[in-house]
């Protein structure tokens, strides 16, 4: 439930490309991340990836997670498509 009570509407066109733009960003960078849907609520898909981090060596995690960002700040300087 959001702040003022009412459930976050389902995820958009736009929301939906999003996450599709990250993963294929993330791919591109050798990090894998999937999308979060199937382990949330259908009204909040879009909204989370998952990151598989038992079955990574611990000292990858963190370059990984530097890609990730270096990812999503490229993805901020440009439009995604959706």
């Amino acid at each position: 439930m959001c702040a003022a009570g009412r459930r976050p509407a389902a995820a958009s066109r736009s929301t939906l490309a999003l996450e599709a733009t990250l993963i294929a960003a993330a791919a591109e960078r050798g990090v894998l991340v999937e999308a979060g849907d199937p382990f949330v609520a259908p009204e909040m898909a879009g909204r989370f990836f998952r990151l598989g981090l038992s079955a990574i060596d611990w000292q990858l995690i963190e370059p990984g997670i530097a890609e990730i960002a270096k990812a999503v700040a490229a993805m901020r300087r440009e439009p995604v498509a959706g």
